[in-house]
């Protein structure tokens, strides 16, 4: 049975005042339950990683004996993946830690980060691949064995789609970039304005005065399954990997076969700038969305004018201010908002409603909305 986090809370007001920087906030108990579809991400990177380590092994040995720079390419290019696969299950440790009062959004961003190393690998191997291709012309080296490549290559594919397959599998099906149903249930914390802080009360806030400002935050692990479906980045980037991988083994194949049957020896660097080429190419979407998360850009399945228009819809609200989207990872948006309204209104109503609108509607993750009557804000300024 789900437990609310209110219990958890002491029976008097509590404030971060006094907090380090390094220590945990209190809406973040060790009662928290780490997500299924973390672990899953996790566990399928660990797996992957582990056939990764045997095919660099085979490719290695068969690039050797084969003296093809295609294998050995595509081998090294396997090291790389081992190396970002890595870097993903780091950060996908790291956004479990807890959040603190220096991080209050805690690590989630070591995803994002770890995706867009992981892509920064890819590309400067890729580099190391090309000049490597380019100097093997100058040079006209293109002894090769071509039996030992072809099925090198050929047990190459296989084992790309196999590590396809445990990607594909791992992929996030319960994304929090959508709606949510409820783990712990929603706060309300009125605001101290003579102190200026913000005060936890282990009881439901009462009614407020209509001038007082009031913030409402969803709980970050309230979420239903009515859910937009989106994946980890880092297993988008893991995928990234092993795509380009298959693409690498499928020229590798080719050029084996048209090396065997036509005796043509530039089949092999070429085939190594086809793969640079499609490697940057379904990368790049990777590094794109990391870049924009990092700029905490709106997410692009959310419309912010139309979030607008539905807020002012509201019965009581006149205006809205200070309206900001943006994204902590690929399934997690966070939202601040400010509400003006009238002085009749009820607050606690308004917040409500808006919430309601945000969370259920919009799938929105974190959300803080702000409100404030019109006539105390005109006093204010």
């Amino acid at each position: 049975m789900s437990r609310d986090r209110s219990e958890s809370l002491p029976n008097v007001a509590n404030t971060i005042e006094g907090a380090d920087d390094g220590t945990p906030l209190y809406y973040c108990d060790k009662n928290n339950k780490e997500s299924s579809n973390t672990g899953k991400a996790e566990r399928s990177l660990y797996a992957v990683s582990a056939v990764t380590i045997l095919f660099i092994i085979l490719e290695l040995l068969g690039g050797y004996f084969a003296n093809s720079l295609a294998l050995m390419s595509d081998a090294g290019h396997m090291i790389s993946d081992l190396l970002s696969f890595c870097v993903s299950i780091t950060a996908i440790k790291l956004a479990q830690k807890k959040p603190t009062k220096r991080l209050p959004f805690g690590y989630y961003r070591a995803e994002i980060l770890g995706a867009l190393v992981s892509v920064i690998m890819i590309w400067a191997l890729t580099a190391i691949l090309v000049y490597a291709a380019i100097e093997r012309i100058i040079q006209q080296d293109f002894d090769v064995d071509v039996t030992v490549m072809l099925y090198t290559a050929a047990i190459s594919v296989l084992f790309n789609v196999i590590m396809g397959l445990i990607l594909h599998f791992g992929k996030s099906t319960h994304s929090h970039f959508g709606m949510s149903h409820n783990h712990g249930g929603e706060r309300t914390f009125p605001i101290d304005q003579e102190e200026g802080i913000c005060k936890i009360y282990r009881n439901d806030m009462k009614d407020q005065d209509t001038n007082t400002n009031i913030i409402k935050t969803m709980d970050p692990n309230s979420h239903n399954h009515n859910l937009f479906k989106l994946d980890n980045i880092n297993i988008r980037a893991a995928f990234v990997h092993v795509l380009g991988d298959l693409l690498q083994s499928l020229s590798v194949l080719t050029a084996a076969l048209i090396i065997k049957f036509t005796d043509y020896p530039l089949a092999d660097p070429i085939c190594t700038f086809l793969f640079s080429i499609l490697v940057v190419v379904t990368s790049f979407p990777v590094a794109r969305d990391s870049v924009l998360i990092l700029m905490e850009a709106s997410p692009k399945h959310i419309n912010v004018d139309k979030l607008y228009n539905e807020l002012c819809a509201i019965d009581g609200v006149r205006d809205i201010h200070s309206l900001r989207v943006w994204s902590l990872t690929m399934d997690k948006v966070a939202i601040s908002v400010h509400l003006d309204t009238e002085k009749s209104c009820d607050s606690n109503h308004v917040v409500h409603e808006a919430n309601e609108k945000l969370k259920h509607k919009h799938g929105i993750h974190f959300i803080t909305v702000q409100v404030q009557c019109v006539c105390s804000r005109i006093v204010s300024q």
